[in-house]
């Protein structure tokens, strides 16, 4: 089991340039060790001189640079980059050794290195002991303590004000974690703000904060062993100038206390991850404890979940490798297309090039005759007779475009008329288009033929169309048709006089009948009367 003290011994590291200016004030050394050595006979702890190694404590006070960073471990130089390149802890402990002596070689199969110190510490009960490694080349068992001294802190407490390191670190933090608030110097925050702030950082160390933040503060620093002198009464006006600097500087710390927790559980979580690590480190528990049959167990469920893991890995290859002989195939086809479309550019490319070198001699041959053209110019001479008569014929020329252009100019009068006698005629066109459109209706042709004009003729056959080609065979057709009907109705018209004659014949007939029964009627009353009367 490893126990990171991190918290206690990397905490506030700066480069190593800037650490000459913190004071080594005290050394003591842990006294508990060599009893406890003395005690079980241990033969040496780990660097040994006369059988017993200095397990020691380092005690600094440290003082505050320009841009406000705590500095430890001045007089060992080197020891910030072995430290940053190490990727294990600084220290660690295992419990249940169940080992009566530990010698050098058995921890230095378990460190990986023989840059570690090592202690055995006695057994509890009935455990089996306790083991204790370091790195040498980062401690001697240090603890870097942080003290301020007051004078320090008094005078320089209105340069943490302007400093900004503070300011950027936490607003940094802040941000990352999408939290609302920034922290401003000028002005400086209200108290809400800060208070809220430090909430939201004890909440990111995973406390449980209750309704007095006093409290909780305060119970968060003893916990961490916060190394900066801090007063309650800063926490009632933390937003004032003489609170401020404080309240920055714990907050500070608590930041980078939280962003080592962070690191710390992402680390855990990739060493959770590793199977070797988990089997290696199974199996030594197993080794300690003397348990044999559980090593090899540990040995046989790893090697079958490695097997599985092979086996898996191989199929994958193999299909890899079916698809990669596709992608092979299909990049070598590619390559045979590249290398024919190569020598058909090649071969494109010679005959520009023989285009190119004709067009380069040609261009030669043109300057060439340009050159020996300029030169007969500049030997021909001119004498006053022919400037008089250049000069002349320039007057000519000006005089003629003065001429064209007054033509022009009636010219483009003449067609602005023509343009609006065109445009009224056109209108006319139109209407007698409609109404021939109308006509063709009435007739009743059947066809859908429409007459149309064309707008962009230029004679007046293409703006009338050939409407006679298209409308010629639809009329002779008709003509035709109304011939048949006209011969139809004379038909009808002859039959009809013959029966209107003989109708009129039979009126005529019933009429001379009705005439010969009425003068029988007025004779029988005319008797009649007579012989009333008589």
């Amino acid at each position: 089991m490893e126990i990171n003290y991190d918290k206690n011994f990397n905490q506030g590291r700066a480069p190593v340039k800037n650490q000459n200016i913190k004071t080594k004030v005290g050394r003591r050394f842990v006294r508990k060790a060599k009893e406890i050595a003395r005690k079980t006979g241990v033969d040496g702890l780990g660097d040994a001189t006369n059988g017993i190694s200095d397990v020691n404590k380092e005690f600094h006070e440290v003082e505050w640079d320009n841009d406000e960073v705590f500095k430890f471990g001045a007089n060992h130089e080197g020891v910030e980059d072995n430290a940053n390149s190490l990727e294990k802890s600084d220290v660690t402990e295992i419990q249940e050794t169940k080992c009566g002596v530990v010698d050098e070689e058995l921890v230095e199969s378990i460190w990986g290195g023989n840059s570690f110190g090592f202690a055995q510490l006695p057994a509890n009960g009935n455990s089996r002991g306790i083991l204790l490694i370091w790195d040498k080349r980062v401690l001697t068992f240090k603890e870097e303590l942080v003290t301020r001294a007051h004078s320090h802190r008094h005078n320089n407490k209105d340069q943490l004000i302007t400093e900004r390191s503070y300011q950027t670190t936490i607003n940094n933090y802040l941000s990352f974690n999408k939290f609302p608030i920034s922290l401003k110097l000028k002005p400086l925050p209200s108290n809400k703000d800060i208070s809220e702030s430090l909430k939201f950082v004890l909440l990111r160390l995973e406390y449980p904060l209750s309704n007095k933040l006093e409290e909780d503060l305060f119970l968060v620093l003893r916990f961490f062993n916060c190394p900066v002198k801090f007063n309650k009464s800063a926490l009632k006006a933390p937003g004032t100038p003489h609170s401020f600097p404080s309240v920055l500087a714990v907050m500070h710390w608590l930041v980078q206390t939280a962003l080592y927790n962070e690191h710390v559980v992402n680390s855990t979580n990739v060493i959770s991850n590793d199977s070797m690590f988990n089997y290696s480190l199974t199996s030594y528990l197993h080794y300690i404890a003397g348990d044999d049959d559980a090593v090899d167990r540990e040995d046989a469920a790893f090697t079958e979940k490695f097997e599985v893991e092979l086996n898996t890995v191989k199929e994958k290859i193999n299909v890899k490798a079916e698809s990669k002989g596709g992608d092979l195939k299909k990049f070598n086809d590619l390559i045979e297309q590249l290398k024919d479309h190569e020598a058909r550019a090649e071969k494109q490319m010679e005959e520009k090039e023989k285009a190119l070198g004709v067009k380069v001699e040609e261009r030669s041959r043109i300057c060439a005759e340009n050159e020996e053209l300029k030169k007969k110019v500049e030997e021909q001479g001119f004498n006053m007779r022919d400037a008089e008569r250049m000069k002349r014929e320039l007057q000519a020329v000006e005089r003629d475009i003065g001429e064209a252009e007054v033509e022009r100019n009636k010219w483009e009068e003449k067609c602005w008329d023509l343009n609006v006698v065109i445009g009224t005629k056109w209108k006319e066109l139109e209407a007698l288009q409609i109404e021939c459109n109308q006509a063709i209706r009435r007739l009743k042709l059947g066809t859908g033929f429409q007459y149309e004009l064309n707008a962009k003729g230029l004679t007046p056959v293409e703006v009338l169309g050939d409407y006679k080609s298209a409308f010629k065979p639809i009329l002779n057709s008709s003509i035709e048709e109304v011939k048949r009907t006209k011969l139809d109705n004379l038909e009808s018209k002859v039959h009809l006089q013959q029966v209107s004659s003989d109708i009129s014949a039979k009126i005529e007939a019933k009429e001379n009948r009705i005439a010969i029964l009425q003068s029988q009627i007025d004779q029988v009353s005319l008797t009649i009367i007579k012989e009333i009367g008589s």
